[in-house]
């Protein structure tokens, strides 16, 4: 443990070896103790953890630091914080992971020392790997040096005191002292804390040896103010460093949780310097490659599509985005742009889906900072620094620091989770020292697989275009099942027949149930290719709309079509389509497949027009929109430079002092 008086000394002992200088014959010690006074009292023990506020004055440098000294023997660790000049350091040893962090917390830098190798080894601990004793921190008790001799009962800052001499040796930095150590007098004196021996005042003089030839005289006085046998409860954390801090090459003691292939959340982004709020829904399925977003609040979307709550759809089956107006009902069909969730591929053109932990730039070499507790949640926390680029080709850094719940804690949506659940990440963007900073809560996160359609009608997306409706039945036993899990049917059905027909999950659109006497009518909308899209990595071959309708037809009718509702047990149900009980009717087409009209049992309006129309264009036409959204990022700018679909709400935040630099083009 660095103690509360020598180690500040040692610092400033190295910086004085190179000046005022004087000669002498050879090392020798100085230091003579005066016969020992009579009536000691017991000696003082210092307790294992303890917390103290130290002035230090330099009398030969006309220096005065302050420090605020944290031991906890207990746990092999230890802090101090040194101010000197205005200026702030922090010193983080701990002998489990054999590290020193030096931190200075006004400037966001950190360094990383190994304790066996580092200067301050000698001070701080034994060799054999942990930290001193509290005795031997304070350097008292005959720890170095001859003991102490009681020299009687004096008056030191006012407060009466016993005082203890002794000569201390140190061979390590060739340095010989004589140390006075004044402690409050418990008989004679009552002290604001309850503990007994506190250390009041100590006096150091002696000198630095050089060489054989030269030696520094030097003299220290250390005032101790403060004195806590503990570690208060509000410094729980105070071994931790301080957030957004990220020290290289720090040792990972606890590794990141993983994220599943399929989850939901809410992000509540909150950008201070904007005075800004921005809500965001995401639901991410890398199985059935479609991810959505939902935002509210002003976004780098609202640049281009308003500022009405928008959803964004993107689909990798067919490498098409739909941007939605879910006030207005407007849509707009393009290729994929270069959201969070999407990247680059085997090239410049080819684009593919990211994994969640990209996605959420939760890759990287993070480091575990520690446990804080979050909106009453205790969290594990790490954090991570990543280089970045601005428009103008300049570097910045980009920290990134993410916050799980403890395994301790459990969700009403994941009871059996194992790795805890993200609760909040704060980005900062240090920019040539300025530093634009949003935070975003994580509420309602599931890793179960969304439902793509709940909230978000892409109806609109098809105006004119032509479309199947298909009915079919199943038995009316499964009716209070669906009372229960309507949307998981819905979820069920809709990827069911996706996966029967081999068409995106997207064009099985608008399913709907209607009970009827002996049954439950399913009814749905098959719909067409989109008319613009992406080229995509490993893509889906698409069928028609009529191939698709006849796949269905054929899987009905053939006792094939299954759906396989997960929901109330461990063991899913499996629901069977009446294979006589299909019907189809065609819209915006000539024909009808099958002369049997849509029931008017199940009401199916058709949507009204607005003044937005679907996107339409010819093979050249997609292929310039698809190179063109690929080379341009300053689309969705700012969402790029987050990374982050959470994150793309702070565009609102940092548009307002960053508008003409900082759109990153990517974060590595």
């Amino acid at each position: 443990m660095k103690d509360i008086w020598s180690t500040n000394w040692r610092l400033l002992l190295i910086l004085a070896l190179t000046s005022c200088l004087k000669k002498t014959t050879a090392y020798n010690k100085t230091c003579i103790l005066p016969p020992s006074a009579s009536g000691e009292p017991q000696r003082p023990a210092v307790s294992g953890q303890f917390t103290v506020h130290v002035e230090a004055t330099f009398v030969d440098k006309n220096i005065t630091m302050d420090f605020i000294e944290i031991y906890d023997y207990h746990n092999n660790r230890g802090k101090l914080r040194q101010i000197k000049g205005g200026i702030t350091t922090d010193y983080y040893y701990d002998y489990n992971t054999n590290e020193l962090l030096v931190v200075k917390p006004d400037t966001y830098s950190c360094q990383v020392q190994q304790l066996s190798t580092a200067g301050y080894m000698f001070l701080l601990g034994d060799n054999d790997g942990h930290i001193f004793s509290p005795a031997a921190a304070l350097r008292f008790g005959g720890q170095t040096g001859t003991p102490e001799v009681y020299v009687g009962k004096r008056v030191a800052r006012g407060i009466n005191v016993n005082q203890w001499e002794s000569c201390q040796d140190w061979p390590q930095s060739n340095t010989s002292m004589h140390v006075t150590w004044a402690f409050v007098d418990n008989l004679a004196w009552v002290a604001s804390a309850s503990v007994v021996n506190i250390p009041v005042w100590c006096h150091v003089t002696g000198r630095v040896y050089v060489n054989d030839q030269y030696f520094r005289s030097f003299e220290h006085q250390y005032e101790f103010i403060h004195f806590i046998d503990n570690i208060p409860p509000d410094s729980e954390h105070v071994f931790e460093t301080p957030s957004g801090v990220v020290c290289p090459g720090r040792k990972n003691t606890k590794p990141l949780p993983a994220l599943p292939s399929a989850l939901s959340f809410t992000g509540e982004t909150i950008n201070e310097q904007r005075k800004g709020i921005t809500y965001t829904q995401e639901r991410y399925d890398a199985q059935g490659r479609i991810v959505a977003y939902k935002f509210r609040g002003f976004t780098s979307f609202s640049m281009k599509y308003g500022e009405n709550p928008l959803a964004v759809v993107n689909d990798f089956n067919t490498g098409t985005e739909y941007i939605v107006d879910l006030q207005r009902g407007n849509c707009s069909v393009t290729p994929l742009s270069l959201t969070p969730d999407v990247t680059h591929g085997q090239d410049l053109v080819t684009l593919r889906l990211q994994s969640a932990t990209n996605m959420l730039n939760l890759n990287g070499n993070y480091t575990y900072q520690g446990q804080r507790t979050i909106r009453g949640i205790p969290c594990d926390v790490w954090i991570v620094e990543k280089h970045a680029e601005d428009l103008l080709g300049v570097a910045v850094n980009a920290t990134f620091e993410w916050a799980f719940s403890t395994t301790s804690w459990s969700y009403q949506n994941m009871p059996d989770s194992a790795a805890g659940v993200p609760v909040q990440v704060i980005y900062t963007l240090d920019d040539f020292g300025s530093r634009q900073q949003s935070v975003t809560n994580v509420y309602d996160f599931e890793s179960s697989v969304p439902d793509i359609f709940e909230g978000i009608n892409l109806g609109s997306c098809f105006i004119g275009a032509p479309r199947n409706v298909v009915v079919f039945s199943i038995s009316r036993v499964y009716e209070t099942l669906l009372q229960y899990f309507q949307s998981q049917f819905k979820y069920a059905v809709r990827h069911s027949i996706a996966q029967a027909i081999n068409v995106s999950p997207l064009r099985v659109a608008n399913v709907q149930y209607r009970v009827q006497q002996f049954s439950l009518d399913i009814s749905l909308d098959l719909l067409p290719l989109p008319a613009v899209h992406s080229t995509v990595s490993d893509p889906t071959t698409q069928p028609s709309l009529d191939a698709a309708t006849q796949a269905l037809l054929d899987a009905v009718k053939g006792n094939r079509m299954v759906i396989q509702l997960n929901a109330g047990s461990d063991q899913p149900s499996f629901i069977v389509a009446d294979p006589n009980s299909i019907r189809v009717t065609r819209l915006n087409q000539m024909s009808v497949i099958t002369g049997r009209a849509h029931p008017p049992s199940v009401p199916h309006p058709t949507p009204t027009p607005f003044p937005t129309l679907t996107s339409t264009l010819n093979a050249s036409a997609k292929e310039s929109l698809c190179q063109q959204y690929v080379k341009d990022d300053t689309r969705y700018s700012v969402g790029v430079m987050v990374g982050s679909a959470m994150s793309m709400g702070v565009v609102g935040g940092l548009l307002g002092g960053l508008t003409h630099r900082l759109i990153i083009r990517q974060v590595s």
